[in-house]
């Protein structure tokens, strides 16, 4: 018996939208990254309230992104 699945069959313009959308996401991800690196020698209540910031930045840029 096969465990070999059916190829996911989507229109196109979906593929291309996704594609865009993960394009932004991976983007936004890669730039928090490098901020995050670049907050490594914080500590204590600075690291958390940088790291805190990183993600707040790159939720709203995401939000953004999906929104126009």
């Amino acid at each position: 018996m096969s465990s070999r699945r059916a190829p996911a069959v989507s229109h196109p313009s979906e593929d291309v939208l996704h594609s865009a959308d993960d394009q932004r996401t991976a983007a936004i991800l890669a730039q928090a990254d490098l901020d995050c690196e670049a907050g490594l020698g914080l500590r204590g209540q600075d690291a958390t309230a940088f790291l805190g910031r990183v993600l707040d930045d790159a939720r709203a840029r995401v939000a953004a992104a999906k929104r126009g």
